[in-house]
């Protein structure tokens, strides 16, 4: 059964923490290469720029996109 999950947090140092992860086939290891041609990939990393955020990404045993930005005040 499909399954996505997200979760955000507020770390101490008025960080941001948002989790996206899913049960999926997770991503080839030149996952990168398609990132020119993938509109999932194009808006994940259009997201992480406007919001300036460190991104981290695994795509084993599904795919898991973590992003750490500054709470705006």
């Amino acid at each position: 059964k499909a399954s996505v999950q997200i979760s955000l947090k507020l770390e101490e140092n008025d960080q941001i923490f948002l989790q996206v992860k899913d049960n999926g086939a997770g991503l080839p290891d030149d996952f990168e290469k398609l990132g020119k041609f993938s509109l999932g990939l194009t808006l994940i990393k259009t997201l992480s720029r406007q919001i300036n955020a460190d991104i981290a990404v695994n795509g084993e045993q599904g795919t898991t996109y973590q992003f750490m930005f500054e709470l705006e005040k």
